[in-house]
């Protein structure tokens, strides 16, 4: 599969047990349906997640999803509290993370787990 955001390759690449498909040039990653919902969750992550040099560029770009090719460009979902966007696909609800992304999202989900655990301590 061609990498939706740069001139790369999509590699499959096993992470905990599950293969995703990571970018060998950029480091982007596609997750299919419920793939990065699981990862988010593990406690050690187990693959490459490396900022490319091309990250403010490579995240303003939209292109078509590598698994189905869409039905046009995938859409971009911001999550709140963050400046991190996750590209989706809306024909295959595949999810498309630029490199580095992903362990930001997981540092920001245990922010908020510990955030939510110290209030309900104060209680």
């Amino acid at each position: 599969m061609k990498c939706p955001k740069c001139s790369g390759n999509l590699k499959a690449v096993i992470a905990n047990g599950i293969e995703i498909d990571q970018c060998d040039n950029c480091n982007g990653i596609w997750f299919d349906v419920g793939e990065l919902d699981w990862l988010l969750d593990v406690p050690k992550l187990e693959v490459k997640d490396e900022v490319s040099n091309e990250h403010p560029v490579l995240d303003q770009q939209r292109g078509a999803c590598p698994r189905c090719g869409g039905t046009g460009h995938m859409i971009r979902l911001w999550m709140p509290d963050s400046d991190i966007y996750v590209d989706a696909c809306p024909t295959c609800s595949g999810r498309w993370l630029d490199g580095g992304e992903l362990s930001e999202l997981r540092n920001a989900k245990r922010a908020e787990q510990l955030r939510n655990f110290m209030k309900s301590a104060k209680k």
